[in-house]
């Protein structure tokens, strides 16, 4: 069994971001992106830039820049993006920054999906409370390690794969500019700190408090 980067992305929450500024000839003149765009609209509320490789969507308080392909290449890419504009706009009042990383395990027909042992106090079993049901378990756990909060969500998707999904958050309030463009230099490592847990999880099944 293996597993699969589905969704990696990058998000900025701040005040005041400007939407009007981001074209491909900004983006290019900026060296943040120098990819053609393969789609772009622009107003002055809303930005959207696709290219072979990248996705980013800006409003005014809001910019997501996901990675289209599953490659280390991309996700070096989101990184330099991210980092480079928040070092281009320093003036914004950046209030969150989180990244999103999405592995799925595919097992073949007849194959079960990796057990959860769950363990939570008192709380009533399931399959006491559903009898006559096929139960599938995952899990949520949200752990806390400076400067983030990891929500991390093992969730099955019918009876053949396993979705991990992590949630990597960094409050920015009271950080200034070069710690804030420390944190979003980190994407790139946080991918390897989620691929390594699922893969752990894909093979162990892992252990859940919900």
């Amino acid at each position: 069994m293996s597993i699969k980067l589905r969704r990696a992305n990058m998000v900025i929450l701040g005040w005041q971001h400007n939407p009007e500024i981001v074209s491909p000839s900004w983006l290019k003149e900026k060296g943040l992106i120098t990819e053609e765009p393969t789609q772009f609209a622009h107003t002055k509320e809303f930005s959207a830039f696709e290219s072979e490789t990248l996705s980013l969507i800006l409003d005014r308080e809001r910019l997501q820049i996901s990675a289209k392909k599953r490659t280390p290449e991309a996700l070096q890419a989101v990184q330099h993006v991210g980092a480079g504009y928040i070092a281009e706009q320093p003036q914004i009042a950046y209030r969150a920054l989180g990244y999103n990383f999405e592995w799925v395990l595919e097992v073949a027909p007849g194959e079960a999906l990796p057990q959860v042992a769950v363990q939570a106090g008192r709380a009533a079993d399931p399959s006491a409370l559903l009898p006559g049901h096929q139960l599938n378990f995952g899990f949520v756990v949200v752990a806390e390690k400076n400067p983030y909060r990891l929500r991390l969500v093992a969730e099955p998707e019918g009876n053949s794969t396993m979705a991990y999904k992590f949630n990597y958050h960094h409050e920015l309030g009271g950080v200034d500019l070069r710690g804030i463009s420390q944190i979003a230099a980190t994407l790139v490592g946080l991918s390897e700190h989620s691929r390594t847990i699922a893969e752990s999880l894909s093979t162990t099944g892992g252990n859940g408090n919900d």
